[in-house]
């Protein structure tokens, strides 16, 4: 058989990406065959063991805690067996330790081996383009650790697509096989550079086009806040003059009315003098008369 080991920490997707690779080579009318060489993990056994249930496949594992090496050997050994043209083997994406995981992986590759030469053909690394470069920094310790041939990326259905797969392709150096871009077992797709680079740079393009759009109405915003401003400042000045004139009428106004007061006033008062001033006269007069009768009538006594 064509053997490919999966290398790759947990929760990268290694399971799911087992199963895309399991139902292409069906596609293409290839028979495979599982191994779930995850055995420190109770849960990677499990989900491998339904992939293929639900792919009709045949899968060898052990039991929990079992030595993985010996499920490679197994795998490779049902394969030639049985004349299955495509293995695909599990491995642990974590141990107690990085020496151990180390040691772990390369006795698997040495059993590979041994159960028949040259293999295993390709040893893929599985790649969260999410993960950022902690993802990369992981796979280039497992590079150290065994020499790998080729990578996956998967989760590009998420926001980190071209800046993940250039750096991938940078850091690397290794070629990029498919990249997973959702849950299904169809969702995953041969890498084409051209076309990812291309799709990289549309991404780019609509997310400038994007922020130049949010720009233009952040500005479009801050020009109507401005004029709402200005507005606001006329209004408030011609409130305040309106108001000052306002004053000015009611001071003036006021002004008036006790001016008109004060004169009229004075001009009761002169009126009350000159009534008083004429019953002075008269009284004056009448009194010159009395003295005169008086005088003529001691006269003619």
């Amino acid at each position: 058989p064509f053997v490919d080991l999966i290398i790759g920490v947990n929760g990268a997707g290694k399971t799911t990406t087992i199963a895309k690779l399991a139902n292409l080579a069906k596609k293409d009318r290839k028979s495979v065959i599982l191994g779930a060489g995850d055995t420190f993990r109770a849960a990677a056994v499990q989900q491998l063991e339904i992939w293929a249930k639900r792919l009709e496949i045949p899968i060898v594992s052990s039991k929990l805690g079992a030595d993985p090496s010996s499920v490679a050997f197994d795998t490779i050994n049902s394969a030639i067996s049985k004349n299955i043209d495509y293995a695909i083997i599990d491995t642990a994406g974590r141990l107690h330790t990085q020496t151990n995981l180390a040691e772990e992986l390369k006795k698997i590759v040495r059993v590979c081996e041994k159960a028949k030469a040259n293999t295993p053909n390709r040893k893929i690394v599985i790649i969260d383009a999410t993960a950022g470069h902690s993802a990369i920094n992981q796979a280039k310790a497992f590079n150290e650790m065994i020499g790998l041939d080729a990578v996956i990326v998967t989760k590009l259905d998420g926001t980190a697509k071209g800046g993940a797969i250039f750096s991938i392709l940078k850091e690397l150096s290794l070629p990029i096989l498919y990249v997973g871009i959702g849950e299904k077992p169809d969702d995953i797709e041969v890498f084409d550079t051209k076309e990812q680079i291309e799709q990289s740079a549309l991404s780019a393009e609509e997310k400038l086009a994007a922020v130049r759009t949010e720009a233009a109405a952040a500005l479009e915003l801050l020009q109507e806040t401005a004029s709402e401003g200005v507005d606001a400042i006329g209004i408030a000045k011609q409130s305040a003059l309106s108001a000052i004139v306002d004053k000015q009428n009611i001071a003036t106004t006021t002004v008036e009315s006790a001016v008109n007061a004060a004169v009229l006033r004075v001009e009761q008062t002169k009126d009350g003098a000159i009534t008083s001033l004429s019953g002075l006269e008269q009284g004056l007069t009448d009194g010159r008369i009395a003295v005169r009768r008086n005088i003529l009538d001691d006269i003619g006594a």
